[in-house]
């Protein structure tokens, strides 16, 4: 009995030790640490995956900055004293970046979103871990909803009806058509100040029904409608 103890007590150690190397392999997030030189000290599957080496003798000991962080987005030099992945360890705080980009061993590079922690042994700075993602399909997507957004800009500041959208309750005005300046003859801030401003330019007769409609259009009520302008002048 106090063998099979003995036994159980002396293995946990080890046991622990294994899990503990298996769990950076058991998380998508790639993952290195570095000493205070930035030479590679461990780095999981999901790292050598996404920067294309097949061993992690390719990256032990190596300087990472070196091989993975040497080249900014616009493709000028990023020398290593001005890597924010080093603050960890130069100044003793995280870092959180999403700007920059990894380069893989072919070469070709992709955006990441990256973290780095500084690693304390007995509160001596000791290096740093760092853990990254590709965020090359954000990146795409931001891309693509920018694009849309400035042929929805381009197409709204070119037609001459009046558009505006308008945020419900309370309502405020969120965009307002360049037309509306030249339909109306009134300035479109007035608009941003009070989102009903532009039934003051209904004709008197037609006011009526047209705040009635505009409140249904608030509930979420699609409507039709068609009223009279009088311009200022």
């Amino acid at each position: 009995m106090i063998e099979r103890l003995s036994r159980r007590v002396s293995t946990k150690p080890y046991i622990e030790s294994s899990e503990l190397r298996r769990l950076p392999d058991s998380t998508g997030e790639a993952i290195y640490g570095i000493i205070m030189m930035g030479n590679c000290t461990l780095c999981n599957s999901a790292c050598l995956r996404l920067l294309g080496y097949s061993d992690p003798v390719e990256l032990i000991g190596k300087h990472m900055h070196k091989i993975m962080h040497h080249t900014r987005p616009d493709g000028t030099p990023y020398p290593s004293d001005e890597c924010r992945i080093y603050l960890a360890f130069r100044g003793g705080e995280g870092s959180h970046v999403d700007d920059e980009v990894v380069w893989r061993a072919d070469g070709t590079s992709f955006p990441v979103e990256y973290w780095s922690y500084p690693i304390r042994d007995q509160n001596v700075l000791i290096g740093a871990v760092v853990t990254f993602v590709d965020i090359t399909e954000r990146k795409r997507a931001e891309h693509a909803l920018q694009q849309s957004a400035e042929m929805f800009r381009q197409l709204m500041e070119n037609i001459r009806e009046i558009f505006f959208l308008v945020a419900p309750d309370p309502p405020k005005m969120v965009y307002v058509s360049p037309a509306y300046e030249e339909v109306a003859g009134r300035p479109r801030l007035e608009l941003y100040d009070r989102a009903d401003a532009w039934i003051d330019s209904v004709y008197p007769q037609d006011r009526c029904h047209v705040r009635s409609v505009f409140e249904q259009a608030m509930q979420g009520v699609t409507t039709a409608m068609e009223y009279r302008f009088s311009r200022p002048d």
